[in-house]
């Protein structure tokens, strides 16, 4: 009788530690890659269409939040702003996006460049997930991203590590 309930707390510690292991190994942890093309005309919202690795086809919009000034004439504004990727099950990934623009050689100083529309610029900061839907429901996750803009157009691209729950 004894040796029976020196077994029942070994038995109970062993139930814990493998339900506590099957919650831990139920969470996966992806490779997170998206490219994404954004237009924004001059009076549109940016939005735009992309894929994402393994996931494929999504639509993407992108709400401003503000921009900060960095003193430096070659970047002179880092901005934030929540990225919206709506995949094809109606599943969506929303990130906190901040990044820092910079525009190549004089061209920020070029005639007309002030007035002109679709400067060329590269872009290049961090992106973090706000929230999620569906599948993306309790993600977490963070990586990088990098911007190529020209004319009415930015390539977008993101890399990092999603957690999936």
């Amino acid at each position: 009788m004894i040796r029976m309930f020196r077994a029942v707390p070994i038995l109970a510690a062993t139930v814990v530690l493998l339900l506590s292991s099957s919650l831990v190994a139920a969470q996966t942890e992806i490779t997170y890659k998206a490219m994404v093309k954004e237009t924004f005309g001059r009076s549109s919202a940016p939005s735009g269409v992309g894929v994402v690795q393994g996931y494929g086809l999504v639509t993407e919009v992108f709400e401003f939040l503000g921009e900060t000034p960095t003193g430096d004439p070659q970047c002179p504004v880092t901005t934030t702003g929540l990225t919206t990727l709506t995949f094809a099950d109606g599943s969506t990934l929303t990130t906190l996006d901040t990044q820092t623009r910079c525009t190549p050689g004089a061209s920020r100083g070029a005639p007309g460049s002030s007035v002109s529309f679709g400067n060329p610029a590269k872009w290049s900061g961090s992106w973090v997930v706000d929230s999620g839907t569906g599948i993306f429901e309790g993600a977490t996750g963070s990586g990088t991203l990098t911007v190529s803009e020209g004319g009415d157009t930015l390539m977008i691209q993101y890399q990092g590590t999603l957690t999936l729950p």
